[in-house]
């Protein structure tokens, strides 16, 4: 569910009111000039009241909430984060730009983080664990925080995929000591590029606000250029256009979640009982976001030959991982081949679980204004697709 669908009036509306109360497009200062106008303020306060979350910090990116969230937490040479072989390579990336190395456990059949395996690779040198809430399904996260308390390790939620995904009744993001979002094009919630750090405590909260705005305290007792600091930082501030965007999404946002959630089960209800198809499954206490519908069939094989019949009837899937290579760490051939311990192996190999899982997998895009005559298309296709098996 991309929130391109539902660009509208409301967003050129919250945009024209920037440039309305002064035109400053920048998020600290200015006073003088913005008649209080401060919508990346007020896009923060709004998302973390969504999330019934206590703090949240706006970014330029996805990633740079990643990035920003390790340094934080001190991560960085000589310590390990454990993240799953199924995300967006951003994920590892954020990682390996600390200093710090990548260990990669399996997924299981929620094509997210398996606990098991996640338990096996933790080290004297773990650190913190990254869980993915991969394509608007959540983690198992109560077995993953046991975990990370057990064995006193931060726990990091990327929830890039999945804005608006819960877990007993709690959104995804907000279980752990952080919590990441984006908001690229085609995300849930779209801010052109840009992002979210979410956080339970106002020291962390502080840490990220000074992190992404090269260490500045914000200080109100000193003019900006004399602002003081305590840390360095980098340049991660989302500009007020963007801030005026997302308030724009956020507010339909509710509506637009709903619209996809009924969409979903509708598909997901005229392909129940089609014995060749396995649904991906969904935690018992988990409430999915309904970005995609992903089921497996039997084989890889017989996989291709229902993506095959898809493509010829114009129906638009992803087939995991191949359409979406960034995304699985058997690909990243880039990344490995400069460490030692997977020097020469085959990569696809190294994950076997997930590998097998995800080479039988189809997902169906679940978009907002999709009519109830295009679902039945959808399902009639897939259902006539399976017969030939």
């Amino acid at each position: 569910m991309p929130g391109y669908e539902i660009i509208d009036s409301e967003e050129r509306q919250e945009v024209n009111s920037v440039f309305d109360s002064g035109g400053v497009l920048f998020r600290y200062g200015f006073e003088a000039l913005r008649n209080n106008t401060y919508k990346v303020v007020e896009f923060e306060n709004k998302f973390a009241e969504f999330l019934h979350a206590q703090y949240a910090q706006a970014t330029t990116s996805g990633t740079a909430s990643l990035f920003a969230i390790n340094k934080i937490f001190g991560i960085g040479k000589g310590d390990e984060v454990i993240t799953q072989s199924f995300t967006f390579v951003a994920t590892v990336e954020a990682i390996l730009e600390t200093g710090a190395t990548p260990v990669i456990c399996e997924v299981d059949e929620t094509l997210n983080m398996d606990p098991i395996d996640l338990e096996k690779r933790i080290t004297k040198k773990t650190k913190a664990i990254w869980v993915v809430h991969m394509m608007g399904v959540p983690a198992r996260i109560s077995e993953i925080a046991r975990i990370a308390k057990k064995y006193r390790l931060f726990l990091l939620e990327d929830t890039a995929q999945s804005l608006g995904a819960k877990y007993n009744g709690q959104f995804c993001g907000t279980f752990g000591d952080a919590g990441a979002f984006s908001f690229d094009f085609g995300k849930t919630l779209t801010t052109g590029d840009g992002g979210m750090i979410v956080v339970p405590t106002k020291k962390l909260y502080l840490a990220a606000r000074a992190y992404c705005d090269h260490g500045h305290e914000d200080n109100p007792k000193f003019p900006r250029g004399e602002d003081t600091a305590t840390r360095s930082g980098f340049n991660f501030r989302m500009m007020e256009l963007q801030g005026a965007v997302g308030l724009a999404q956020l507010r339909k946002l509710p509506k637009a979640l709903s619209q996809v959630k009924k969409n979903y089960k509708k598909l997901e209800n005229l392909l129940k009982g089609i014995p060749e198809i396995e649904f991906r499954k969904v935690p018992k206490e988990g409430e999915e976001v309904g970005d995609s519908l992903t089921f497996f069939l039997p084989t890889a094989k017989q996989r291709k030959k229902v993506s095959d019949y898809l493509t010829g009837k114009k129906i638009g899937f992803k087939l995991l991982p191949g359409a979406v290579k960034w995304h699985f760490a058997g690909r990243w051939d880039h990344i490995w081949d400069v460490y030692p311990r997977y020097a020469e192996k085959n990569y696809l190999k190294l994950w076997p679980k997930s590998y097998e899982l995800l080479q039988r997998a189809i997902a169906i895009p679940i978009m907002i204004n999709l009519s109830q005559q295009n679902i039945e298309y959808i399902a009639s296709s897939i259902q006539t697709a399976v017969k030939d098996l």
